[in-house]
């Protein structure tokens, strides 16, 4: 399981700014302590009589995102239902501590999260999947009875990237640089009285948006905050609802608290060691007491030793990555407002062989948009994620030592040869 906060947050961040911007004169800020019954932000958007037409989509957005911004707490239950690759629904109970926007305290401060998975059809994540980010850190996977937990720090988990992500998909289309808005009347969602705000992805930023794509977002009229979207493009989509929304009630620390099952197996993530760089796989071999085995098969165009190798302590076993890549040829455009440009070169193609001997089985925090299928690997039962044709991630188990091999710019097929080849 990843041990990283995902930068999700952070372009969530860049995209809120940019918003704010593209909005003109700065939003002005809402009450200090909005309920989900009452009004944050100015009332500058449009009144109940404003239902068809264009109307002021500009001032809807420009509330949502000075509401977003004064955000302190944050709880619902929210409900997601993704379609195309890695389709399936979710719902989870959040609780969030910190903005849903960009903050006078920046993105140094970043947020406490708790979210615990109700029901679940996702491949990925299972009912019952707990994570809590913060202070103190706790991930709990249900179907190992394995909780990874953890000290003061960021952390990453699947179930706050989901949350994250659907936040930063209504961002996303909000950005005057990226979607052209128009308000498309009033409508009931649930218990909420909603502007209806209906998306044109701007067709020259296909990186940001699929080929058709187009977006809904259903804006509650008391709070200013999305409580609906509706996004799709070809291949797939999203599409959420929240409910019990409460936001800036003081939520007290003992809301993001969680105690184990009995049954569980408490693995303190604190005590892992920093992975350590090696010169070699013979190097690796002898500080992490295992080998991780003849790599028989990689693609031709990767190199035949690793370009990177690495060893790795923790409390149940140790690991060996090893990291076979090529460079770039030319840089990668950022698609983001305001991060207009182009980054610098970066590792293009590559693959990463994770080896673990332990006999806790860790989470393996496959991601959610993959479409997951069971596999064989020399006659053990395996698991496969693909999250497009050069992308895929396979774990399986083999002499005792779990893998996790993962790719950039290769395929399923590929990283099955891989799997197979690892004598």
């Amino acid at each position: 399981m990843k041990m990283k906060r995902s930068f999700t947050y952070l372009i969530l961040l860049a995209l809120f700014a940019a918003i704010l911007a593209a909005c003109g004169d700065e939003a002005t800020p809402a009450p200090s302590n909005p309920t989900s019954g009452a009004t944050t932000g100015t009332n500058t958007g449009p009144t109940a009589g404003a239902t068809t037409g264009g109307g002021n989509a500009s001032a809807v957005i420009k509330d949502t995102v000075a509401a977003a911004t004064a955000v302190k707490d944050y709880q619902a239950s929210i409900d997601l239902t993704y379609t195309g690759t890695g389709a399936g629904n979710l719902s989870m109970d959040v609780v969030y501590k910190g903005s849903l926007a960009a903050s006078d305290e920046g993105a140094s401060r970043l947020p406490s999260f708790k979210g615990t998975v109700t029901k679940s059809t996702l491949p990925t994540i299972a009912n019952g999947t707990v994570a809590v980010l913060g202070k103190d850190t706790f991930l709990y996977d249900p179907t190992t009875k394995t909780v990874l937990k953890g000290g003061a720090g960021a952390a990453s988990s699947e179930v706050y990237n989901l949350f994250i992500g659907s936040q930063t998909k209504a961002a996303t289309l909000f950005s005057s640089d990226l979607a052209t808005p128009t308000q498309a009347g009033d409508e009931k969602v649930g218990s909420y009285d909603t502007t209806k705000i209906t998306f044109v992805p701007n067709p020259n930023v296909t990186s940001t948006f699929g080929k058709n794509a187009k977006g809904t977002v259903w804006i509650d009229k008391a709070s200013k905050l999305p409580v609906q979207l509706d996004y799709s493009e070809e291949g797939g989509g999203q599409k959420w609802t929240v409910s019990n929304l409460k936001v800036n009630q003081n939520v007290p620390d003992s809301a993001l608290s969680f105690t184990p099952p009995a049954d569980a197996k408490v693995v303190d993530s604190t005590q892992f060691g920093q992975a350590q760089t090696v010169a070699n796989l013979d190097e690796a071999k002898s500080k992490a007491g295992f080998s991780l085995g003849t790599v028989s098969y990689l693609p031709a165009d990767l190199p035949k030793n690793p370009t990177s190798v690495s060893v790795q302590t923790t409390p149940v076993g140790n690991i060996i990555n090893a990291d076979y890549s090529t460079k770039a040829n030319a840089p990668v455009v950022t698609p983001f407002p305001n991060q207009k440009g182009k980054d610098p070169a970066a590792n293009a193609k590559g693959i990463s062989i994770r080896a673990l001997q332990s006999s806790v089985g860790l989470p393996s925090n496959l991601p959610s948009g993959a479409a997951i299928s069971d596999v064989t690997v020399g006659g053990q039962k395996g698991t496969l994620a693909v999250l497009n044709d050069n992308s895929a991630i396979l774990t399986f188990s083999k002499n005792g030592i779990s893998y996790t091999i993962s790719s950039a710019g290769y395929g399923k097929d590929e990283v099955t040869k891989v799997a197979n080849g690892i004598q």
